[in-house]
This record gives C-alpha cells, sequence and structure tokens, in this order.
C-alpha cells in the first residue's frame, strides 16, 4: 500500500479566487499611485491633470469594493499554514504589516472620497455614472480629507 504524501500534507497556498483578487488590487493600487503622484505635480485645473484623476479616483472606488469582497472572501476561506512556521516575532510583524497594508487600502479610497465629496468635485466611474455624493460641501473635512489622503499615499509608496 502507498500512501500520497502530497495529498495528506496541508494545502499551503492560497486560493485561486484569493490570488485573483491579490493581483488584481495591487495592480489597481500600483496604477492609482502611479496616476495620482504623477498628478500631484502637474497644475490643478489642467489637462490631462483634471482626466487622470477621474481615472484616479474611478480605480480607487473600483479598489474598495474589491477590497471588501477580499475580506469577505478571506473570512470565508481562511488562510493556508506555513509551509515553515516563523517565530512569534516574525509572525506578529507579519500579522502587523498585513493589517496596516488592508488598513491602507480602506482609508486611501474612503479618504479620497470625503476629499472629493466634501470638496464638492465629481466622482465618476469610467465615464458610466457619477457616485453620489453622501456628504455636504465642506471645506474643511475635504482639507482633512486631502491630509490623510496624501500622507497615508506617500507612506503607502
Amino acid at each position: 500500500m502507498t500512501i500520497d504524501i502530497a495529498a495528506a500534507a496541508p494545502k499551503t497556498t492560497y486560493a485561486a479566487s484569493q490570488k485573483v483578487l491579490h493581483w488584481s488590487l495591487a495592480v489597481l493600487i500600483l496604477l492609482a499611485a502611479g496616476i495620482g503622484t504623477w498628478c500631484a505635480f502637474q497644475a490643478p485645473g489642467t489637462e490631462p491633470r483634471k482626466s487622470l484623476l477621474d481615472i484616479h479616483k474611478a480605480i480607487g472606488l473600483t479598489a474598495v469594493w474589491l477590497v471588501a469582497l477580499r475580506v469577505v472572501v478571506r473570512a470565508r476561506l481562511g488562510e493556508p499554514p506555513y509551509a515553515v512556521a516563523p517565530g512569534a516575532l516574525a509572525h506578529a510583524a507579519a500579522r502587523a504589516v498585513h493589517a496596516a497594508l488592508y488598513g491602507a487600502m480602506v482609508i486611501m479610497p474612503v479618504s479620497g472620497y470625503v476629499y472629493s465629496c466634501a470638496g464638492g468635485y465629481g466622482l465618476p466611474w469610467f465615464g458610466l455614472f457619477t457616485w453620489p455624493r453622501l456628504l455636504a460641501r465642506d471645506e474643511a473635512l475635504s482639507h482633512a480629507g486631502y491630509l490623510i489622503h496624501h500622507y497615508v499615499g506617500w507612506a503607502l509608496w
């Protein structure tokens, strides 16, 4: 009698759906960050800055929905065990960084939404529709959203 060791060993990789969400978000975040960074060095109100910021916002708002989906999928499927267990400190550090990245993936689009919405700026989604403004125009709130978006964005870079 032979034993299939591979079948008996626990799977140490994420599910395909988790990998697709991971890499989709990675691409969207890098695109949004690149576009946002380039726009930060362009004169306000000029083209192509205005058009690129609309794309930046659409990417960010798409990302926040994918993050929500990713959290649901992660809660449902969990995570695979480590192939080789790390030490307690390395494990704690990995958890902390993971939590910080998830936090940033939520804070960035939410603060961008607050900045745009409270600032009276448009929130188009790839020219198909405009996201509703759930906040009244408020310059102080818009500025707070901008500061959070700006500094968390640079921290992520």
